[in-house]
């Protein structure tokens, strides 16, 4: 499915009131969302980034160095017995990273995400509200 600039918008900001203030719910999701709208990343990739993978500049466009996925896959269909399997990018080389190109406003978004929520305990940027991998019912 494909959005303007407008519904992305509006995409973004309906984001931002799912959940309730206390669990910071909604927060952690808005950058998470803005990764894929407006970084083109998929949900698997977005999962995995890290704050080191991120290049966000004061000024200018930015670059996320996309180095690996984090599928959901369930328990019993992953070689790690964990729900999101650990794994290169499709059609890539598994030692190569995808840079991409990232707006000003994602860098803002990404950059506010990470001063409110810090990062993962393992140093990714998104997570939920125990620490763990976002799931993708999120």
């Amino acid at each position: 499915m494909l959005v303007n600039e407008v519904q992305g918008c509006q995409l973004l900001t309906a984001v931002s009131y799912v959940g309730s203030l206390r669990r910071n719910r909604s927060r952690r999701l808005v950058a998470f969302f803005g990764c894929m709208l407006l970084g083109a990343t998929r949900p698997a990739e977005a999962v995995a980034l890290t704050l080191p993978q991120c290049r966000l500049p004061d000024t200018g466009w930015g670059t996320l160095v996309v180095r690996e996925a984090r599928p959901v896959s369930g328990k019993r269909w992953t070689n790690s017995r964990e729900r999101h399997d650990k794994g290169g990018l499709k059609s890539r080389d598994a030692t190569k990273g995808r840079p991409v190109p990232i707006p000003l406003v994602l860098v803002a978004l990404l950059r506010e995400h990470v001063a409110e929520c810090c990062t993962a305990p393992d140093g990714r940027l998104f997570d939920n509200e125990r620490g763990g991998l976002l799931g993708s019912s999120s």
